[in-house]
């Protein structure tokens, strides 16, 4: 398995960049990342500050995901690009750009496996009409 670098854009609005939440965080956390916790971006804020299981992170995408609007019994925590993706085309992004933003060779992927139905009208009302459909 190999880990894929990507790059986080950054928005003019502070309370909606996830540039200046994870520079917040770091900061604030700051502190307490010593020991065996020094290398992880994730760890518990309850002593003594242990760095968190895939479980514990998974927990958390999920409780994110469904407090977005994002049908949890269809997207599991695995598969957040997928929910991305099924919102970006309900919300009529086209399917090539859907496709080079996931890293998908062939559409068929994206259509077989990933398009799924999604509430436009929780995600409309928690990412407004004018939000970028990604």
């Amino acid at each position: 398995m190999y880990l894929q670098s990507m790059s986080i854009p950054s928005f003019s609005d502070p309370v909606r960049c996830p540039v200046a939440a994870l520079q917040s965080y770091v900061e604030r956390t700051n502190s307490h990342r010593v020991g065996a916790c020094a290398n992880s971006l994730f760890f518990s804020l309850k002593s003594p500050f242990k760095a968190v299981t895939p479980n514990t992170i998974s927990r958390w995408i999920r409780t994110i995901m469904l407090s977005a609007g994002v049908d949890t019994s269809v997207f599991g925590a695995n598969s957040t690009r997928g929910a991305a993706a099924s919102r970006a085309s309900v919300s009529g992004a086209h399917v090539d750009s859907i496709l080079r933003l996931a890293h998908w060779a062939r559409a068929s992927t994206f259509f077989r496996f990933y398009k799924r139905s999604f509430d436009t009208s929780v995600a409309s009302a928690i990412f407004g009409e004018h939000d970028h459909p990604l």
